[in-house]
């Protein structure tokens, strides 16, 4: 009777761990930052890359400007200079909170383009971006090149971002900017209705590493309406992130996401005679 009922647990024990092996994988990723590998776990209790939009592109901007109120000084005035900050590849907790700590001591704000890898890697780190106000846009799953890409390929890269990013933060992304900003038609066909956010203002972080020459590219580039490149995964950037937020607050700017500047942009245009 004891070997039956042995027998019994070890036959429900191994039933139930082939029924979870079932709804997760493993799979082997390289660290962007340290470039060594790790594993991660997808959860497929749903075909994540077959996700369909039931929200066209203006509703889903609209959602998530609802969610995010203009900062005060632009609610009296429309006008006064806008200028979005952006982070790509992170998030890595040291910089990005680093970057997070700035932003809320001015009371500013900015868009964190995330690696899916990384969200479920530091889920609270993105927790964090979402709960003080920010933005957290969409930059793939683990930094491929989208134009060498199938169209499965890019959905997993987008989907399984977006599919991590609302489980750990309860946020739906409504930006992507695709790695490299490498974007063609076909690659516009494959991800729907979400919106390819690029840039016009690059940092040139990833190249020179250096604080002082990074405070230098972007500030002799502000401007009104300015959408600026950088990454959180460097220390340096997020030295020169810092004195850049201090910088720009000093100069009048009002340092907004992508979803508000797009607001600002909308109001502007409904505002003009």
């Amino acid at each position: 009777m004891k070997k039956y009922k042995l027998l019994m647990i070890l036959l429900v024990g191994f039933v139930y761990w082939v029924l979870l092996s079932s709804f997760m994988s493993k799979e082997k990723v390289v660290d962007q930052q340290t470039g060594n590998p790790y594993q991660i776990t997808l959860h497929k209790s749903k075909p994540i890359a077959s996700i369909k939009k039931d929200l066209t592109k203006d509703r889903l901007i609209e959602y998530v400007q609802s969610e995010q109120v203009l900062p005060e000084p632009l609610k009296n005035d429309i006008h006064r200079k806008v200028i979005a900050l952006t982070f790509d590849d992170g998030p890595n907790p040291s910089s990005t909170n680093r970057i997070l700590d700035a932003l809320k001591k001015h009371s500013s704000y900015a868009t964190f383009f995330v690696l899916g890898n990384r969200a479920q890697r530091y889920p609270e780190t993105v927790q964090r971006i979402v709960k003080e106000g920010n933005e957290v846009g969409n930059h793939s799953w683990d930094h491929r090149l989208f134009t060498k890409l199938n169209e499965d390929e890019i959905h997993h890269e987008v989907y399984d971002t977006e599919s991590i990013i609302e489980q750990v933060s309860g946020y739906r992304p409504v930006h992507l900017r695709p790695p490299f900003g490498a974007v063609d038609e076909r690659v516009r066909q494959s991800i729907g209705d979400m919106s390819v956010a690029l840039w016009n203002v690059d940092s040139e972080d990833w190249k020179y590493k250096n604080t002082q020459k990074i405070i230098e590219n972007v500030m002799c580039k502000a401007g009104d309406g300015k959408i600026i490149l950088m990454h959180d995964i460097y220390q340096t950037s997020a030295e020169a992130a810092e004195q850049i937020i201090e910088q720009l607050s000093n100069q009048g700017y009002i340092l907004v996401t992508m979803a508000q500047l797009e607001e600002v942009q909308k109001r502007r245009g409904m505002l003009s005679p």
